[in-house]
């Protein structure tokens, strides 16, 4: 990576030698194979509409397996880098958003001070303290659903297959985008308005004032499962050549295991504790840092730190994981990032190991984000790449993204004990145990949206 300087703006350019390519013979076929071979060919969907949606599982776990095999049979990990706004009103029958009849979200009007972004970046706002109290874990307990939990599960035909050969437990369902503010839960608690703008997706109550007991007990959401999942997981939104927002068509969760223990042994992964919030990818107030994210066509798979220029039949995607090693003191911490780790490589051994400082395995939550499109690409562009005052990213650049835990817990303990420690491949929600979230539907509107004004 280096930085070019022109006149007062400093622009961060990302080298061009990480890229690799994937090949891709047989097109979704393909990825099923490497996501577990034979347990996914010919897979009948339940529903009409149910292929279209596990079409996305096998995109955002492609990379992840490679990973996987790569590690198992050289001993590294090709993951390794060095060193209101409007919000819809309405959510229909397939728990669809509506894009249209926006209503705004809190209070209409801006904070006093103007302008700063997040992630702790500097701006033109003046600094003021907006770090949310570090949380004891004990002090949170887990809100149980106030409604049965089973009207949101389907019974499944077959239980899911052994993935225990790769060795690996996972998880997967789909999400569709909810709404768009300038708001950050993580960085900017109760501050409507002060962050840069953002996608939502999943709690379609989630804004600047949302904490753990306000996303339990308010909101829909637009995740596989319904109000099963109120967590809120959100991303700079994507403005594209004419400075529109594209909406994706739909985002893809993978929760994976199993954890890596501090001897460097697999280990289980504990459940996602209560309270617990994370911030994965670029830092804006550390431009020089490597992201974990990926940006991808979906047809030729080469990997990319920016937006690349796909074909207009094909989805435009990210994929970004997430730290996976917990201290297991904090919910949170001043930077947002700090509480949780990667493992780290002996470089003896070659084995991954939780630190000690981390030593805590937590279920490695992976997102990928989804956009079809009719033209180039290359000209899109993140919100967090033109930050006030800031650096100026490369396109698709400065990707991050954020996750609010609220799941049901009896149903965020079943996915954890019986498909991720269990190594088993549930994928469209299933549980494990014979049953599965119920379904969303395909999203149903335009791809693009006005951006809206800042409140």
């Amino acid at each position: 990576m280096h930085v070019a300087r022109f006149g007062q703006k400093m622009i961060v350019r990302r080298r061009p030698d990480r890229s690799s390519q994937i090949d891709q013979t047989d097109g979704t076929r393909a990825w099923a194979a490497l996501d577990g071979g034979e347990a996914h060919e010919g897979h009948t969907p339940d529903e009409p509409g149910r292929s279209r949606l596990l079409r996305g599982f096998v995109l955002v776990t492609a990379f992840a397996a490679v990973s996987i095999a790569l590690v198992a049979l050289l001993g590294t990990d090709p993951l390794e880098r060095s060193a209101e706004a409007p919000v819809p009103n309405s959510i229909d029958a397939d728990g669809h958003a509506s894009a249209n009849g926006l209503l705004p979200v809190g209070e209409a009007s801006a904070p006093a001070a103007t302008e700063r972004t997040d992630h702790g970046s500097a701006t033109d706002r003046p600094a003021t303290s907006n770090v949310r109290p570090v949380t004891d874990p004990e002090s949170v307990a887990f809100i149980e659903s106030d409604f049965d939990v089973e009207e949101f599960l389907v019974e499944t035909e077959s239980l899911p297959a052994s993935s225990a050969t790769e060795p690996s437990g996972n998880f997967r369902l789909i999400c569709q985008f909810s709404h768009l503010a300038y708001d950050d839960p993580i960085v900017h608690p109760g501050e409507a308005g002060r962050s840069h703008l953002h996608m939502f997706f999943g709690n379609t109550a989630a804004d600047a004032s949302s904490d753990y007991d306000r996303l339990r007990t308010s909101g829909e959401s637009t995740c596989q499962g319904g109000s099963l999942n109120r967590s809120a997981y959100w991303a700079p939104a994507v403005i594209d050549q004419d400075g529109d927002v594209r909406v994706p068509d739909f985002i893809s969760v993978y929760y994976k295991g199993p954890g890596h223990g501090v001897d460097g042994e697999l280990t289980d992964v504990v459940a996602l504790p209560a309270g617990l919030r994370m911030i994965a990818g670029q830092r804006l107030d550390a431009p020089l840092a490597e992201s974990p994210h990926d940006w991808y066509c979906e047809l030729d798979q080469e990997k990319s730190d920016t937006i690349p220029d796909c074909g207009p039949d094909e989805h435009v995607g990210v994929v970004l994981p997430f730290p996976t090693c917990w201290n297991g003191i904090e919910l949170d911490s001043p930077d947002h990032r700090s509480h949780v780790a990667e493992p780290v490589r002996d470089e003896a051994s070659g084995q991954l190991s939780c630190p000690s400082t981390h030593p805590t395995a937590l279920p490695q939550l992976t997102v990928g984000i989804w956009f079809s499109h009719d033209g180039d690409s290359s000209g899109w562009h993140l919100a967090s790449d033109r930050s006030p005052g800031g650096p100026e990213f490369e396109n698709g650049a400065s990707f991050h993204s954020d996750w609010f835990g609220a799941w049901d817990p009896e149903i965020q303990r079943r996915w954890t004990e019986l498909c991720i420690n269990d190594l088993l491949n549930c994928e469209g929600g299933e549980l494990g145990d014979g049953t599965r979230l119920s379904d969303i539907g395909e999203r149903v509107g335009p791809s693009t949206m006005t951006a809206p004004s800042r409140p």
